[in-house]
């Protein structure tokens, strides 16, 4: 099967990064994205490098969250056999001390480890200092970095957008768009890897006979393979599966909010909507979801348009006021059944 390649697109702009990729909704490689990083030139050299220019600038004042893979061999962090726990196990240490132990594992085959989503302004504050990523100048962004040996993350989305920025090893990005979620075969929501559902596919290994539909999610696939320096854009709620290939992997991603409203998770509107809509009659569910089409997703453009600006109560259109006052209601005036 030919999979179809992500888009690269050169030379980008904060302007073309708003203006036209992200409108797009589509996966972007952003090719050299990060090329003026001066870390590039010691990961470059050797991962003792690429160690050495890390360690001094690690301020060790709380201890980070570690992988590391019970079944080594596998690289794939994900449940446990029986869906009771992980093949991974969890423990804190200094970032320095976890860096030390990585540089010092030869053959990622003998143990996979990793250290994600670690906070690079609490626990290496200098490196964003001669690392700038003028990408997203005005965005309210928060750098993390993604450190370990080889590894594959289980397919799965982020509800915020993201740009990953590669600094050293392979690294791959697999892509579905949001609707291939009915092939995806969605792990459970309350009983995560990381926070957000997983898809329950070895995307390395498909089983065809207990997964047949993920079939048709490989027609809809993209893919992007990224080297040091290039950056991939990861619309929110796109399903992506991550593989990174090396003995010393490192990757630095901004998760950032579009637009200024975008501060509740909906995550918990689709909770919520479990164990209020999700058991009710077919029927009944139906209606309410005639109710969420017009309301929340504006099928038929702005609700309630033949009312006044002024009179459209909650449906009006989106302002820092009105998002205050929809929140206000939510939490101090909810309807009672």
């Amino acid at each position: 099967m030919n999979i179809k390649k992500v888009k690269e697109w050169h030379d980008v702009t904060p302007r073309i990064l708003q203006e036209e990729i992200i409108p797009l909704y589509q996966p972007a490689i952003i090719k050299n994205a990060a090329a003026h990083w001066p870390i590039l030139e010691f990961a470059e050299r050797s991962k003792q490098s690429l160690y050495n220019y890390l360690k001094p600038k690690c301020l060790n004042q709380e201890p980070i969250n570690s992988y590391n893979a019970i079944e080594s061999a596998n690289k794939r962090y994900f449940y446990s056999e029986d869906m009771n726990g992980f093949n991974f196990e969890r423990q804190q240490e200094y970032l320095a001390d976890f860096l030390e132990r990585l540089l010092a594992i030869n053959n990622p085959d003998e143990q996979a480890t990793y250290a994600g989503a670690v906070d690079i302004r609490r626990h290496i504050p200098l490196f964003e200092k001669s690392n700038t990523f003028p990408l997203l100048d005005g965005q309210n962004f928060q750098p993390r970095v993604w450190i370990g040996n080889s590894a594959t993350v289980s397919t799965h989305f982020d509800i915020q957008d993201n740009i990953a920025c590669v600094v050293s090893g392979e690294r791959q990005f697999t892509f579905f768009p949001p609707e291939q979620i009915q092939n995806l075969y969605i792990g459970p929501l309350d009983f995560t890897i990381s926070g957000v559902p997983a898809s329950m596919v070895n995307i390395d290994s498909p089983d065809f006979e207990k997964h047949p539909k993920y079939k048709e999610a490989l027609k809809s696939s993209q893919v992007a393979v990224l080297e040091p320096g290039d950056a991939v854009y990861v619309p929110s709620l796109w399903w992506h599966n991550v593989r990174s290939q090396g003995e010393f992997c490192m990757l630095v991603n901004y998760w950032w909010d579009n637009p200024t409203y975008k501060i509740d998770s909906a995550m918990n509107t689709l909770l919520h909507g479990l164990y209020t809509i999700g058991h009710l009659p077919p029927k009944e569910r139906l209606a309410w979801r005639e109710l969420f089409d017009y309301f929340v997703f504006k099928t038929e453009g702005e609700p309630l348009q033949h009312l006044s600006e002024g009179r459209r109560g909650v449906a009006g259109n989106m302002s820092e006021n009105l998002y205050k006052r929809i929140k206000h209601y939510v939490l101090n005036k909810m309807i009672p059944r």
